[in-house]
């Protein structure tokens, strides 16, 4: 297959790569695209576009994290043409093979990986429900444990062509300088030499090693180090009380970067040539880092950290940015001293990376010789604390869902510790007499408005219709499905709402049986948005720690969303005329961060949801709402493609983190 021409998008001004001709590619079968992209461009996800009779449909693919990616998926029968759009320019992409995937292979894999999603697929297809039935398989196939790196690893990874496509986009001659401070101990001399012969490898020269003795050294260890070291032209040795001014007087006219590596670790060859490209393209950034892995004795990788893009929240609570961290020289005070940056690097990212620019590289960029993953450290969910206390306006609809509505009621009045809130209540045309029996009753209550709404079901109107007609600061969204079990679960939403920089606010829901629902939205999972950690035990602190704590994510469900009122009216409410059922509250996080505030998921506020446990895998491609579905990813494509808080190489088709 020969990819055509670009092709350019008019109304996105994006660059999309033909595949012709479009038979090579079988409509109406599965097919696998291995690709490459430059390692030292940013790493993202490309798009797929597929045009045919039904529309056109768009889907995020998988990152390159090591120069390599690859993506398995359905093409319709009625598809006639198939594009591609690149992470980043065209020269820094390359299509490498197209192949075609055998229902044999999907259906031998997907019982070997997950034969649950595999049933699923086959129940679906007999149902005639073709479009979920190959999700289902994608969902059984496409995702690598995290056990499996070192295979994943050694699939994804090609050789560096610096001369090819990974050659330098920018000048390095004139690129910032790396100083890497490495403590000695009592480490032997084989680890010193795997450290030094890492740096020698480096693509990009312009570093400088910086070794420091640990106290405990004797000085016959001493005389070896320095004897090993002493024809290495950048490296010298320092004091471990010198200022870290000494080091920078030297770079008073040039931008440089300071980082610390441990005796026995390493960095890719490729690591400070991408931290140099990563400068040039974000010139302002005051804190470099990227993602890290282990290596152990028999050279088999292990425990990968794929980060989110920065996170304060998630960072101040539960520190996730590791060893691979390098801080702007004239960003660091002068009196600071080697010490404090051996022993207090999350100190020093909160002291300095207030009101300046923090970037994330999605690469591994620091190889830590280690023989097993360090158990995650516990962390205290605390909650985000207020004095205040403003009357929230719940907003809950509901329609001939008396039992469940009954309980949530009680919940609210008896089971809720928050002194002021009150309730707008917007029935949807109920008609069974239960249901008209308990509307009579909270019509008569002080604290419930009763607000009657028959007529076509239409989330988003009726929801900004609620919002209107209280004058409460807080807005809560709530299901009338959901049941209080925590009388304090109001508090910490509020809290975190009330916080100039943060838009909407999710809770933690469980399924009745104690399964997770809903721990954050992870744009393009499933192809579109979805809810990570989906049916897991809460009980687990998550990848990365990430159910322990609050923390950044792209979006919440509006089954329990609280927003203070003058956020949610700057961006027009629910869109009620493109969005009336589906993906409105997910459009609407992604407006309020359009406007600067953040996105919070808070396991401190946790409900019971009764969403049906299995409904989620049975409605994703209901007819009845592929307009609003289209829309969204028309509107959000960009969005979908490059979820910040969810890596580019975890797979979009796991409900737990898997690698792509």
């Amino acid at each position: 297959m020969i990819p055509s021409a670009p092709a350019d998008d008019p109304i996105t001004a994006r660059t999309w790569l033909r595949l012709q001709p479009i038979d090579a590619v079988k409509p109406g079968g599965w097919i696998r695209l291995r690709y490459s992209t430059s390692i030292l461009a940013p790493n993202r996800r490309p798009l797929i576009r597929m045009t045919g009779a039904t529309g056109v449909r768009i889907e995020p693919m998988n990152g390159a994290m090591f120069g390599a990616g690859e993506w398995v998926g359905y093409v319709p029968e009625e598809v006639s043409a198939i594009e591609i759009s690149p992470p980043s320019e065209m020269s820094e992409f390359r299509l490498d093979a197209v192949e075609p995937v055998s229902r044999t292979w999907l259906l031998i894999r997907g019982a070997l990986a997950n034969p649950h999603w595999l049933a699923w697929a086959a129940r679906t297809a007999i149902g005639g429900a073709r479009e979920d039935a190959c999700r289902a398989l994608r969902f059984a196939t496409a995702a690598w444990p995290l056990s499996r790196y070192h295979d994943w690893h050694a699939r994804m990874a090609r050789p560096l062509e610096p001369d090819g496509i990974d050659r330098p986009l920018t000048d390095w001659n004139r690129g910032p300088v790396f100083r890497l401070l490495m403590p000695v101990n009592d480490a032997n001399e084989a680890q010193l030499d795997a450290t030094v012969q890492s740096l020698r490898a480096q693509l990009y020269s312009r570093w400088s090693l910086h070794y420091v003795f640990d106290r405990s050294c004797g000085p016959d260890h001493r005389h070896a180090i320095r004897q090993r070291l002493n024809g290495e032209s950048q490296a010298s040795e320092i004091s471990d009380d010198a200022l870290l001014k000494t080091l920078a007087r030297h770079d008073a006219a040039r931008t440089a970067f300071f980082g610390v590596i441990q005796m026995g670790d390493s960095v890719p060859a490729y690591a400070l040539a991408a931290l140099a490209e990563a400068q040039r393209r974000e010139p302002q950034a005051t804190i470099l880092y990227g993602d890290e892995d282990a290596i152990s004795s028999s050279g088999r990788l292990h425990s990968p950290r794929l980060l989110p893009d920065y996170s304060p929240s998630f960072q101040s609570r539960s520190p996730y940015i590791g060893s691979a961290v390098w801080f702007r020289m004239d960003a660091l005070s002068d009196a600071m001293t080697v010490r404090d940056l051996l022993s207090k690097p999350d100190d020093i990212i909160a002291r300095i990376a207030e009101g300046r620019a923090v970037h994330h590289l999605r690469r591994v960029l620091y190889r830590s010789a280690a023989e097993q993953a360090d158990p995650a450290a516990p962390h205290v969910a605390t909650a985000a604390a207020i004095d205040d206390l403003p009357e929230v306006a719940v907003v809950l609809l509901t329609r001939d869902n008396a039992a469940c509505l009954s309980q949530c009621i009680a919940g609210l009045m008896q089971g809720t510790d928050y002194p002021g809130f009150r309730i707008t209540l917007v029935d949807n045309g109920s008609v069974k007499p239960d249901a008209l029996a308990l509307l009579r009753d909270l019509t008569s209550h002080p604290r419930i408005a009763v607000l009657r709404r028959p007529g076509p079901f239409n989330y988003s109107a009726l929801c900004n219709e609620a919002a209107r007609a209280s004058d409460a600061p807080v807005l809560l969204f709530l299901n009338d499905d959901t049941i209080i079990t925590d009388p304090g679960w109001l508090r910490p939403l509020v809290a975190w709402a009330a916080r100039p920089d943060v838009g909407a606010v999710g809770a933690r829901l469980l399924f009745p049986d104690g399964r997770i629902q809903h721990a954050g939205v992870v744009l393009g999972l499933g192809g579109i948005a979805g809810h990570l950690y989906r049916r897991e035990r809460p009980s687990q602190p998550g990848y990365l720690n990430g159910l322990s704590v609050a923390r950044e994510v792209s979006a919440v469900t509006g089954a329990c969303m609280a927003v203070e009122r003058t956020k949610f009216e700057a961006v027009g409410g629910f869109d009620a005329e493109h969005l009336p059922v589906e993906l409105n509250d997910i459009d609407l996080c992604l407006r309020l961060a359009a406007r600067g505030h953040a996105t919070i998921w808070t396991p401190q506020s946790t409900l019971i949801h009764h969403e049906s446990a299995t409904r989620g895998d049975s409605a994703w491609s209901a007819e009845r709402y592929r307009a609003e579905r289209d829309y969204f990813v028309s509107r959000w494509q960009d969005a979908i493609r490059d979820d910040p808080y969810f890596h580019p190489c975890l797979s979009l088709f796991s409900y737990d983190p898997r690698l792509a």
